[in-house]
């Protein structure tokens, strides 16, 4: 085999590899994101006999968590990093209003 073409496989495989790790990275990263947003979604449905005790934040702060999501300006058609960013930001705030000390 030329040096070229083993290089060229080299770069191949190093290539594939990452795309294999990128694909794992989304898969780990969206699950996270996912629980995240169930754990709020649990609290604000009131679903688990400890949330009962934590009490839902006023409603004024619900109305802005609510504002927050509303105004969340994504473009996932794209594919952005920055909008996954942000979604990681919004879910983050979410959840420490709904859990403080989470």
């Amino acid at each position: 085999m030329k040096p070229r073409e083993s290089v060229a496989a080299k770069l191949n495989r190093a290539l594939h590899a990452v795309r294999a790790d990128l694909e794992t990275c989304l898969e780990q990263y969206n699950l996270r994101i996912q629980a995240r947003m169930a754990e709020i979604v649990r609290v604000l449905e009131r679903r688990e006999p400890s949330d009962s005790a934590t009490p839902l934040p006023a409603p004024a702060a619900l109305r802005a968590m609510l504002k927050r999501i509303e105004d969340l300006k994504l473009k996932p058609a794209k594919g952005r990093g920055k909008d996954l960013k942000r979604i990681d930001d919004l879910v983050a705030m979410l959840l420490d209003l709904v859990k403080p000390g989470k």
